[in-house]
């Protein structure tokens, strides 16, 4: 099971870092990250300029928020296992949106939680899909799906390296990350036409065909490394597209 949330702790493993917290400064002008590593400190002017050196995993909240409140303490937990790390690659880190709603606001955040990764300075590029765009965005390409439930502890673990996979592949654009959240409306019969029974699970699709499924039992290690030698390990056997 923690191995599970390891590997979960995203597929952005693009191996995660340290497990960081938003608080406001001594003066209200202060990012503060609380982590495991020396503390660095950010402000609203320097934001950007931080999310352009180091890949960040922000989670937008709300102190009011129930459903944020029910994911901090998962969001904490895989965050507090990356921060000992000895070459953290990743930030994981919270911001308040009632303290800092002009942030969020420029992020277009507009519901709570919302996860976001930033890698240079830009955002995920997994592609969300739902019962209508499910077809058309599989059906020419490779597309490497998670199929996932918000309640599931495991998905909530892998969400990171997964978000950190979709920068992997810079050059190659018919090759997409995607993601399809089983329990929202009108997908469930899509995810039972796929035979999905588990979460996460993993499956890749090139030109609507399912052509392998990626996963183990509990002691396989889903790292954003592992994950992306089995795309391309699956594109050199299936030929380049």
């Amino acid at each position: 099971m923690d191995q599970w949330k390891t590997v979960y702790l995203y597929m952005i493993l693009v191996t995660v870092t340290c497990t960081c917290v938003v608080t406001p400064g001594t003066q209200g002008q202060e990012l503060q990250y609380r982590h495991l590593l020396p503390r660095p400190w950010y402000y609203r002017h320097n934001f950007e300029e931080a999310m352009q050196m180091t890949p960040h995993f922000i989670m937008f909240f709300t102190p009011e928020c129930e459903q944020c409140k029910a994911m901090m303490l998962n969001f904490d937990e895989v965050a507090d296992k990356y921060n000992t790390m000895k070459t953290p690659q990743v930030i994981l880190a919270k911001v308040d949106c009632v303290e800092y709603n002009v942030l969020c606001k420029k992020y277009g955040v507009d519901g709570f939680p919302t996860l976001i990764l930033f890698r240079d300075g830009k955002e995920t590029k997994v592609v969300t899909l739902t019962k209508d765009n499910f077809h058309s965005e599989i059906r020419k390409g490779m597309t490497f799906v998670q199929f996932y439930a918000p309640w599931c502890d495991h998905c909530r673990t892998l969400l990171p390296a997964w978000d950190a996979l979709s920068f992997k592949f810079p050059n190659r654009p018919h090759i997409k990350i995607a993601k399809m959240d089983c329990t929202a409306q009108g997908n469930s019969k899509t995810c039972q036409d796929q035979k999905i029974a588990d979460y996460p699970t993993l499956i890749l699709f090139k030109n609507g065909r399912h052509i392998g499924e990626f996963g183990g039992d509990e002691t396989f290690e889903w790292t954003v490394e592992s994950m992306h030698n089995f795309v391309a390990t699956s594109l050199h056997i299936h030929d380049d597209l």
